[in-house]
């Protein structure tokens, strides 16, 4: 039995919306050039049409479609051309990328590199972590939460990935406000649910490019 395949509906309801918001937002086309930091093509095949996309990662990526370009860098630092995209899309990566300056810096990054963007991250109150799968875990001392982590309703039934363990306790959740402050000039949408802010999403418009 694998715990991902009761949640996996879940988060493919959430990212199926995720991407509709973004691409009505942003009037995503074949023209479309877009950076997507941290991500995969896994969210790309649920829009209705194929961007110029570039896909940025720490480590070279295994499965690669032959629809987009990969390249390897760090997302606070990428060394890509400023202004030199349409949009920067991140879907989950802000709150892996280390502490507050590693934040700003990523945050800077994003602005930089694109006319817009749409940075997706968890919601640090909502009652559920949803990378361990553990509640209200994520509020305690951060010593408490890593010796959690082994034993997160995540890796019970199905085994962690090389990283993963090192990676959530490195992690740092980010509030409303927090994301706020990282981009003061970004719109901050709220996904919710059942009522609860689940996740946070600072987006900036892209301008008119008569697209």
């Amino acid at each position: 039995m694998n715990i991902h395949n009761f949640y996996r509906p879940i988060l493919r309801h959430f990212r199926t919306g995720r991407m509709k918001r973004f691409s009505n937002r942003f009037k995503i086309t074949d023209r479309t050039t877009i950076l997507d930091i941290g991500g995969g093509a896994f969210n790309w095949v649920l829009l209705p049409v194929r961007p110029r996309l570039t896909i940025l990662n720490v480590y070279e990526t295994a499965d690669k479609t032959d629809w987009a370009t990969y390249i390897v860098g760090d997302g606070c630092s990428t060394g890509l051309p400023s202004s030199g995209f349409d949009v920067v899309f991140s879907n989950s990566v802000i709150e892996h990328v280390g502490g507050i300056e590693k934040q700003r810096q990523f945050a800077d990054e994003c602005r930089r590199c694109g006319r817009g963007y749409f940075v997706q991250t968890p919601n640090k109150w909502f009652p559920v972590d949803t990378h361990t799968l553990m509640p209200f875990a994520h509020w305690l001392p951060r010593r408490i939460f890593n010796k959690l982590i082994p034993i997160a309703p995540r890796f019970i039934l199905s085994r962690p990935a090389p990283g993963d363990i090192e990676d959530f306790s490195n992690m740092r959740l980010l509030s409303k406000r927090d994301l706020q402050e990282l981009f003061p000039e970004a719109e901050i949408i709220q996904e919710r649910f059942f009522g609860i802010t689940k996740s946070l999403i600072a987006v900036s418009p892209a301008p008119d490019r008569g697209q």
